[in-house]
């Protein structure tokens, strides 16, 4: 449903038209790269208390997490190994806080030569390389596999990323670490407010739009929350998270 509502940030306060279903959350928009452009993060970034509590929340709840999904993990790694050949764990150099670029861990779900069945599969059809072009993702993808498929639907897939939580390369909400040749193709205002903070296991893009969404929404969506953000909002993004990923919409 579209509506108009009103946010506020350290250095502006801009009214756009919105459309989404989640009122307490910043609102995510469409056709605001001009007013993304002059946000700045929120200042509570800065508050020592407000980090130490988001990183014990970080550690309390990823560590429970890994001890009640590890007979999960230990299913899904066996489901792995005897669909297709390749290694259970695929590690990934995503753009991390601060720019660095950090190692995230995720149950594999493409085939071990995706590169070149990308490749291939995009100079054989071009309405495929312009999906690409425009989203970074496919929705008749060539290169997952069997079990991929299932994984990523149920965003199973990313349940090893605990541990990158645990490790302190992610925190569980945040920006979705993106592959770093996608994190260029952002305007360079977003790229600077991504890397403000660490990614995160999910987002307000994931409870918002998922894959359905275009680049600049998705700029939109990690914007907003950067310049947003508060334990709060963290805490209401996590319990959405649950519905969204259960209904699947956007998910491939």
């Amino acid at each position: 449903m579209s509506e108009t509502t009103t946010y506020d940030t350290p250095i502006i306060r801009e009214t756009v038209s919105v459309k989404t279903q989640h009122p307490p959350l910043p609102a995510a928009t469409t056709g605001s790269r001009k007013a993304v452009s002059t946000l700045s993060p929120s200042r509570k970034l800065h508050s020592a208390q407000s980090q130490i509590l988001k990183r014990g929340l970080d550690l309390i709840i990823a560590s429970l997490g890994l001890l009640l999904v590890s007979p999960v993990l230990v299913l899904l790694a066996l489901v792995i190994y005897f669909d297709s050949p390749g290694t259970v764990i695929f590690r990934q150099e995503r753009s991390g806080k601060g720019g660095i670029p950090f190692k995230m861990w995720k149950f594999r779900t493409m085939v071990p030569n995706s590169k070149e069945v990308l490749e291939k599969h995009l100079a054989e059809h071009p309405a495929a390389k312009t999906e690409w072009k425009r989203t970074y993702k496919l929705k008749d993808d060539p290169r997952i596999t069997r079990a991929g498929k299932v994984l990523r639907k149920t965003s199973l897939d990313e349940l090893p990323q605990l541990l990158n939580v645990l490790g302190g390369q992610m925190s569980l909400v945040g920006p979705r670490p993106l592959p770093m040749y996608h994190h260029r193709a952002l305007t360079l205002q977003t790229q600077q407010l991504r890397e403000a903070v660490l990614p995160g296991l999910t987002g307000l893009w994931q409870i918002t739009y998922r894959s359905e969404g275009e680049l600049e929404e998705l700029e939109t969506c990690d914007a907003l929350y950067v310049c947003n953000w508060s334990v709060g909002l963290d805490l209401s993004i996590l319990l959405k998270t649950i519905p969204a990923v259960l209904k699947r919409k956007g998910a491939y």
